[in-house]
């Protein structure tokens, strides 16, 4: 069970640091409760297409598995929006009530928090503030 349990968590934090490194800053800030994953999916679209040239074709395969036409970083990023507004997620930040002033802390910190490392390509305060506009 411990082994289970070791792999999922090292299976979650490969999937989404990059995520996870602006998210839970950000939820808090909008949820109060930092109610985890309110916010994922809108920052997920974004992340795919600065992922791209590290992930490659993977998107694309991910994409017919979540039923796309075509594949690649557009239709991925359609289809895990399309996902969250299914199940009554936000589909952008603004959706979700973040506030763009928040904006260049929360890049500054995210490119400074641990789980970033574990995202296919690094992201520097500026990609980071690229990925929240993008997300927005």
């Amino acid at each position: 069970a411990l082994a289970g349990a070791l792999n999922a968590g090292l299976g979650m934090e490969k999937g989404v640091g990059g995520v996870d490194a602006v998210a839970h800053r950000l939820e808090r800030r909008v949820a109060g409760d930092g109610r985890g994953g309110l916010l994922h999916a809108p920052l997920m679209a974004a992340l795919v297409p600065f992922n791209m040239p590290a992930v490659g074709e993977r998107y694309g395969a991910l994409a017919g598995a979540m039923g796309a036409a075509s594949g690649g970083a557009a239709a991925l990023a359609e289809r895990l929006r399309a996902l969250a507004a299914a199940v009554g997620l936000p589909a952008t930040l603004g959706d979700g009530g973040a506030d763009r002033s928040w904006f260049d802390a929360l890049a500054e910190a995210a490119a400074d928090d641990p789980a970033a490392t574990a995202n296919p390509r690094r992201l520097s305060a500026r990609d980071y503030h690229g990925v929240l506009e993008a997300a927005w």
